[in-house]
């Protein structure tokens, strides 16, 4: 697994330059990023590499084409990654995967940031809040691969998802939508998981908005089903430069048997080519909880 987590990080970033290039030509086009972190919480530091990756490919006469996607996370004692793979048709009416698609929740709250900045928080249950069942389990347990279908279509100032997949004997069912009023967007989304046994709903809701360099959001996503988990975040992002946002972030998370709050200050400076440097600094200020710290160099493409 080790191999093929850090093969698949390494190809997509090298793939990730000439494809850029090619886009407005051929029809490629690619998005994510990788990163390299250093985190310390505790007196214990530990090094990984993190990526969300997609490379794809759209014929502009057929509108057929493919995706193909990798999350990976390598760490000193074990390395995973998440294949992702689908045949694509884009018409005026949006684009439609088959395969093994990504699940649609995740991509519609992309603007909510993760606490401090930092990829432990982002793929522990404080990043949950806002990532599907799919994304999270298909990384980091060893889960079948996800089959199924997506939809994306865009309806003015609307955009709209959905996906169902097939996951460890569970069907699994996507559906997200954010839409835009000015300098104001509105987010919301629901997961339903359900087996012969079980049948589980979460429920997603968010609004940001923007003045100036400075936009503000809040996000709260729910489960009512079993446990009563709800989580809700704040935030505020401010960019005084281009290249530079700075974010804070407050994440109540209530899992029906504790309540946690954990705060979060971050610094983002992007170079040329997609190249960028991340600080955090996080905490929940609880009696005897230590202070996270995280620093971290990275390529978006």
């Amino acid at each position: 697994m080790k191999y093929a987590a850090a093969s698949s990080v390494i190809c997509c970033l090298c793939i990730a330059g000439p494809v850029v290039a090619q886009t407005a030509q051929d029809g490629f086009y690619t998005n994510g990023y990788a990163e390299l972190g250093y985190f310390v919480s505790g007196g214990n530091d530990s090094t990984l590499g993190y990526s969300e990756a997609t490379i794809g490919y759209v014929d502009a006469r057929s509108g057929f084409g493919a995706d193909f996607g990798v999350d990976a996370l390598i760490t000193k004692d074990d390395d995973k990654a998440a294949i992702y793979g689908a045949l694509t048709y884009q018409s005026s009416f949006g684009k439609v995967s088959f395969g093994v698609p990504r699940a649609a929740l995740d991509g519609y709250f992309a603007s909510v940031p993760t606490v401090g900045g930092m990829v432990p928080f982002k793929i522990s249950v404080f990043g949950a809040t806002k990532r599907s069942y799919v994304t999270s389990a298909y990384l980091l347990a060893d889960d079948d691969v996800p089959l199924g279908l997506r939809y994306d279509g865009s309806f003015g100032a609307t955009k709209v998802g959905a996906s169902y997949q097939r996951f460890d004997d569970l069907d699994v069912y996507n559906l997200a939508a954010n839409h835009q009023f000015g300098p104001t967007m509105v987010m919301g989304g629901l997961e339903h998981v359900t087996d012969a046994t079980v049948s589980e709903t979460r429920y997603f809701l968010g609004v940001e908005t923007r003045v100036g360099p400075v936009s503000a959001g809040l996000f709260y996503s729910g489960n009512f089903d079993f446990s009563d988990d709800a989580a809700v975040e704040a935030y505020a992002k401010y960019r005084p430069l281009e290249q530079l946002e700075l974010a804070a972030t407050a994440l109540a998370l209530d899992t029906g048997s504790g309540s946690d709050t954990l705060f979060g200050l971050s610094a983002d400076y992007s170079f040329s080519q997609g190249a960028y440097v991340q600080a955090g600094v996080a905490d929940d200020f609880a009696t005897g909880t230590d202070t996270a710290y995280n620093l971290a160099l990275g390529l978006r493409f």
